[in-house]
């Protein structure tokens, strides 16, 4: 007989017992925009089987593949009034024009491209310019999601009803400051004449959940209107001595913004 722990082989040998194998638990599907940890992931999972990551307390939950948060992207044809430190508009007649577009077959004339500036916002504790975006509420449209969102972070009213943007919709791959793969649905509209920027109000943006150093904060300080070339290098917000930068993650949505205005 076998001793305990170990069968008996044809060949008198013994080999380990096998353990029976365990199931693999369900995915953590319901409940999980309700966890205490899982604050911005409010977004349900509908759909366990499409794939990509949601990660709860470093371990994986899901992975759903569908759009998990909204944003509105505001752009107008790019000016100097609100670009610190621009020249576009204040060259002195004595210095040569700069070559800033292409030049035709004959190698002579430059084509200059129209600039597109984007209305960012600057982040307080990232001191990092971002694009106004979220995760949906329950019941809420795609197009309610961003409306919200944008109202929320910039304490302007958005012009109803909400604009036909036709082709101008792309989603993008967003990584936070987490682990967590975000795919960001962008709506991309032209500012309104009547937007006034001047009239932000910090004091009614929206506070920072939490308890860190940074909780009551208001997600935004302060608004802009910038060109993707001047959010990727940096400005100083308004009574801040530190340069200011885009998230790396969202430099792909004002590139992918810039080549659609292009093709217009």
């Amino acid at each position: 007989m076998a001793e305990s722990g170990t069968r008996a082989t044809e060949s008198g040998g013994s080999s380990p017992r096998k353990r029976p194998r365990k199931e693999a638990p369900p995915p953590l599907v319901e409940g999980v925009g309700e966890h205490k940890k899982a604050r911005g992931q409010r977004a349900a999972i509908e759909d366990p089987k499409k794939t990509s990551k949601i990660w709860l307390n470093h371990k994986l939950v899901a992975r759903p593949n569908y759009i998990t948060s909204y944003g509105i992207l505001m752009y107008r044809e790019s000016t100097a009034s609100d670009d610190p430190g621009s020249r576009r508009n204040s060259e002195s007649a004595d210095e040569p024009a700069k070559d800033n577009g292409c030049r035709n077959s004959h190698g002579d004339v430059p084509h200059h491209r129209k600039e597109f500036e984007y209305l960012l916002g600057l982040i307080p504790q990232g001191n990092a310019w971002t694009v106004f975006k979220g995760l949906p509420e329950p019941n809420e449209t795609p197009e309610e999601t961003a409306v919200r969102e944008f109202e929320e972070e910039t304490s302007l009213r958005f012009p109803y009803p909400f604009p036909n943007t036709g082709k101008n919709v792309f989603t993008t791959k967003l990584y936070g400051v987490t682990s967590t793969k975000k795919l960001l649905q962008i709506y991309l509209v032209p500012s309104p004449p009547e937007l006034d920027t001047s009239r932000f109000d910090v004091d009614k943006v929206v506070t920072i959940d939490g308890s860190g150093r940074f909780s009551g904060l208001p997600e935004i300080i302060e608004i802009r209107f910038l060109t993707k070339d001047k959010a990727i290098e940096g400005v100083r917000g308004k009574g801040n001595h530190r340069i200011a930068k885009i998230y790396k993650s969202q430099i792909s949505i004002l590139e992918r913004a810039d080549s659609i205005l292009h093709q217009e």
